[in-house]
């Protein structure tokens, strides 16, 4: 299925950060954060999933949801931002609010802590909090803070040698080898032996085992958690901070089972290290430092390094987490011991997840083949079975948890995603909990249901969606993506095309592939009268763009000039953005070259008519003067019809005016509008593709080339032609032309040698013209021309 595509990527692209995590410990009294790029690409970008992974209303678990674009979820929810669990011991153990133990510990200097412990002022106004009488009942806390502070800089291990080092490319880090070991372990020692206050006997506990680990004195590290960290017999979140240096210990001491132990111990009872936890435990199980994740793992022996059900659970949602595709059969286990588990609710809602991005997916890769067309989708017998043993286990857990408003609203969303709407509705109708957050996905649902249960949007389905759901067709907002979705494949199946290509698109939208067909059932909408609520707020979709200017340039595009005047002429809004050279013609590609310096305009003198400067009308009134003047067979016949084919070659994809009908302003932008090959694809119809459901997004370029016409009018003027000089330029042109429409069979050509055969039929033609000015000049400035002739 194409989910797994897409999971596979996203764990090779945050292996590395996940790995760099792993050296970066986190301190006691400080906290250092880290961060891994995950590279360009984002899927997660463009995405919006219908159903809340944050409905599982725990921080601490929230960067296991799923992403694609990092290796970890980040939540764009502000109280989605777990609270470091470090500074909230910090905040109930001094009295203060977060916000002020959180400056205290992260952000104040060790020279303003060390000034209020002698007497001393501050000048920093964010530690007004730090009064004379603070100072005096927390001053052995402070003292902490400040030796805390003096270490922290040193608490990395950079070895340049070392293969395992994420730190080498900051060679302005310090590291713990830097200080006098003996005077740091002596200190910390007598203020452990010194102080009375458990809990910073841990936090000194703590910095003691932290400093033999990264002084990779591992055996002292083990030693010195055994006797200054377990035998305190307290087990806050500090104590997993220095369990989790005791397990890098021990993995340093090749225990890698004790290791591994540890660290399940950590992920299971720390708030804030359970991402190096996970990480922790699959990189020292592999023993794999390169970049190619191990396909097997040992189960059991991972088994072995649990103690408790609680453990049993993590190590089991690690597993799911890892196997990152189906993670069931974890999730199976998880619930086998304890149905209420957060660690099944954050699997489902991932696979969940995995799920949305294969049946609702704005765009399908691969070849419709369903015979039910009503979008949400379901292609690929690969994750049409993902989902349903998704869904027979969700049910199943409604039997097995004792709390089921979670389960019941998993099982009316899988219901939906199946096409089952009435059991869909019947579990929503069992989620009776107030909680905001539940309420709202039940709302979701039930709005997404009732938009997929319409089987025909009648004008009666119009009001009710415009009366009731007016929210939802807000375009703006991402979260009602599959909402509209629904909505225009539903109008798309019962043929009224205008209204589908009309939610996601605009008028401007149709430039991108100028179809006739299609701009017709816009116009008929757009002229229809009587329009009831939600077809005028289709209608607003219309009023961006200029159907006259549309069509005409469609018509241009075809060669049919009188029907583009016909309609440009009809354009009030006149403008005037090419010039005359459009008709001229150049030898040397150069598209950031002035028009001035790249395009020549011969002959344009002798037709008057042709303006300086030129709107769409002007234009087109030009090629039909020009065509009927190469109606003749005379001399001005063949200038006329070589200036004809000169305009329709210059609007090709490698014409310097190629941008004239692709409605960009210039012809720099390199993009899929000047690709040959999608002039293949601008012959599909929008409304004659039996796989095509609706248009989301109406967002690919495709454009008609205009060789044939450019063709047709210079082979009429070699047919005209009695001037050699002139004749030379045509046989020119049309060498070009047959270049151009070779393009859309072959990406580029190696050299002369690889020239189409028509190509190099006219070159073989204008080498008879030796004696002309122009045979001379293309000589110069075109190489292919060059190298046929010095062959």
């Amino acid at each position: 299925m194409n989910v797994k595509n897409n999971m596979n990527r996203s764990l090779y692209t945050g292996l590395y950060a996940i790995k760099a995590g792993i050296i970066a410990l986190l301190s006691g009294g400080i906290v250092q954060q880290a961060s891994g790029c995950a590279g360009d690409y984002a899927p997660d970008a463009d995405y919006c999933n219908v159903f809340s992974q944050e409905l599982i209303k725990d921080p601490r678990y929230a960067p296991f949801l799923l992403s694609y674009g990092n290796p970890f979820y980040e939540s764009a929810n502000p109280q989605w931002k777990a609270r470091n669990a470090n500074i909230e011991q910090w905040q109930q153990y001094l009295g203060l609010n977060y916000d002020q133990a959180h400056y205290l510990v992260m952000k104040a200097t060790r020279a303003d802590i060390q000034a209020l412990t002698k007497g001393g002022q501050t000048t920093d106004p964010k530690l007004a909090f730090l009064t004379p009488d603070f100072v005096q009942r927390h001053k052995q806390a402070l003292l902490y803070l400040a030796y805390a502070k003096y270490l922290e800089p040193y608490m990395h291990i950079i070895r340049q040698s070392e293969s395992w080092n994420y730190y080498s490319e900051y060679s302005d880090l310090k590291e713990a080898s830097e200080l006098d070991e003996q005077k740091v372990t002596n200190v910390l020692i007598r203020s452990w032996n010194a102080e009375t206050d458990k809990e910073l006997k841990l936090r000194y506990g703590y910095q003691l085992v932290r400093f033999a680990h990264y002084n990779r004195k591992y055996n002292d590290a083990v030693t010195l958690f055994d006797k200054y960290v377990e035998t305190l017999d307290d087990k806050p979140e500090m104590y997993y901070y220095a369990l989790s240096q005791k397990a890098g210990a021990l993995y340093g001491l090749g225990r890698t089972q004790e290791a591994i132990s540890d660290f399940i111990k950590v992920f299971t009872y720390s708030a804030d290290l359970k991402k190096s936890a996970y990480a922790s435990v699959f990189l020292i199980h592999n023993n794999d430092y390169n970049e190619t994740p191990q396909a097997g793992l040992d189960t059991e022996r991972l088994l072995s390094s649990v103690q408790t059900d609680a453990e049993r659970r993590s190590l089991y949602f690690m597993l799911g987490y890892k196997a990152f595709n189906n993670p069931l059969n974890e999730l199976e286990k998880i619930v086998a011991s304890d149905p209420d588990a957060i660690e099944a609710k954050v699997l489902m809602v991932r696979a969940i997840n995995a799920i949305e991005r294969d049946v609702l997916a704005d765009r399908y890769s691969y070849s419709l083949k369903a015979a039910d067309k009503r979008y949400p989708l379901l292609t690929e017998k690969e994750i049409t079975d993902f989902l349903g043993a998704s869904y027979k286990l969700s049910a199943k857990m409604i039997r097995l948890a004792h709390k089921k408003d979670f389960w019941n609203l998993t099982t009316a969303y899988l219901c939906f995603l199946r096409k089952d709407f009435a059991q869909a509705r019947n579990h929503l109708a069992q989620v009776t909990t107030a909680d905001a957050t539940y309420a709202r996905q039940k709302d979701i649902i039930a709005a997404h249901l009732y938009m997929a249960e319409q089987t025909q949007i009648s004008p009666e389905t119009e009001r009710t969606l415009h009366a009731r759901y007016a929210q939802m067709l807000d375009r703006n907002n991402p979260s009602n993506r599959t909402f509209l979705q629904i909505l225009a494949n539903r109008y798309y199946l019962q043929k009224e095309y205008a209204k589908a290509f009309l939610i996601s698109n605009t008028l401007a939208s149709v430039r991108n592939n100028l179809q006739k067909p299609l701009l017709d059932e816009l116009a008929a909408f757009h002229g229809k009268k009587n329009k009831n609520e939600l077809e005028t707020w289709l209608d607003k979709n219309l009023r961006d763009d200029s159907f006259n200017l549309l069509y005409g340039t469609f018509f241009l595009t075809e060669g049919d000039l009188e029907a583009a005047h016909r309609y440009f002429q009809a354009e009030k809004q006149a403008r005037i953005h090419v010039s005359a050279r459009i008709f001229g013609y150049n030898i040397r590609e150069w598209y950031s070259g002035a028009e001035k310096d790249v395009m020549r305009d011969d002959y344009l003198a002798d037709f008057p008519f042709i303006k300086q400067r030129m709107s769409e009308k002007d234009v087109t009134d030009a090629l039909l003067k020009l065509r009927k003047a190469g109606e003749k067979n005379d001399a001005e016949a063949a200038k006329a019809n070589f200036l004809l084919g000169n305009f329709f070659y210059n609007v090709t994809t490698t014409g310097y005016f190629r941008h004239y009908l692709r409605f960009d302003t210039d012809n720099s932008y390199f993009s899929e509008k000047y690709s040959d090959y999608n002039e293949e694809k601008a012959k599909d119809k929008y409304m004659a593709n039996p796989e095509q459901t609706f248009y989301v997004i109406y967002g690919e370029s495709y454009y008609r080339n205009t060789t044939d016409l450019a063709g047709k009018y210079l082979q009429k003027a070699l047919r005209q032609v009695k001037d050699d000089e002139l004749k030379a330029r045509i046989l020119f042109a049309l060498a070009k032309n047959e270049l151009e429409r070779s393009y859309k069979g072959q990406d580029y050509f190696t050299g002369v040698d690889d020239l189409p055969a028509e190509t190099v039929n006219y070159f073989n033609q204008l080498t008879q013209y030796k004696e002309t000015a122009f045979y001379k000049d293309a000589c110069t400035y075109c190489k292919y021309f060059d190298d046929y002739v010095s062959r």
